[in-house]
């Protein structure tokens, strides 16, 4: 299947920092069908995820640092005001924080709902407590309740949240852990 350009759909970008002990900083970028600039009916899903997940569950300082926004057929991002449920979130968990948890990466995945277009989103600064033995937490059973919390939120996002081809996005009812190589091998070499 050929690619589509990026530019096929609006998008926001909500750069965020994983915390206070290990601070990196990394980019949460979604789709979103509409015209609105700044995009607060996009904010809002993303807030609704991140308090699915929930902030004991994430980093101690692990914060947004600004948000910014794409319409469709634009390459270049203008930067918008927060809404109050972004600029507020915090992460709370000190629990065993180390520096190899800047490289977890956790991913939520699905497909178009009209087509064998893949999605997915990744967030970095959760706290691993026990990581999945399979890569992957599935929803519901012994996975941590924010995982199911987490995969409903997406679900309801579908408004105004799309896939690359504008469709809605069906999401896969699981989490997948890894350690990013990328960012291991940046704690490596610092």
């Amino acid at each position: 299947m050929a690619p589509l350009p990026v530019d096929t759909t609006a998008r926001l970008f909500v750069d965020y920092v994983t915390g206070t002990a290990f601070p990196v900083e990394h980019t949460l970028q979604v789709r979103y069908d509409g015209g609105d600039r700044t995009a607060n009916a996009a904010q809002t899903r993303v807030a609704a995820f991140l308090n699915a997940i929930g902030a004991t569950v994430l980093t101690t300082g692990w914060r947004v640092l600004r948000v910014r926004t794409a319409l469709a057929g634009e390459t270049f991002t203008i930067a918008q005001t927060p809404i109050a449920g972004l600029s507020s979130f915090l992460g709370s968990n000190t629990t065993g924080q180390i520096r190899l948890q800047s490289a977890s990466e956790y991913t939520w995945q699905g497909h178009s709902a009209t087509g064998p277009r893949r999605v997915d989103i990744s967030l970095y600064g959760i706290i691993e407590g026990q990581s999945p033995t399979n890569g992957r937490w599935l929803s519901g059973g012994s996975s941590p309740s924010w995982v199911a919390a987490s995969v409903n939120a997406l679900a309801a996002a579908s408004s105004p949240l799309v896939c690359i081809d504008g469709t809605a996005i069906v999401w896969y009812a699981y989490v997948n852990y890894n350690r990013n190589s990328y960012w291991e091998r940046r704690i490596r070499l610092s």
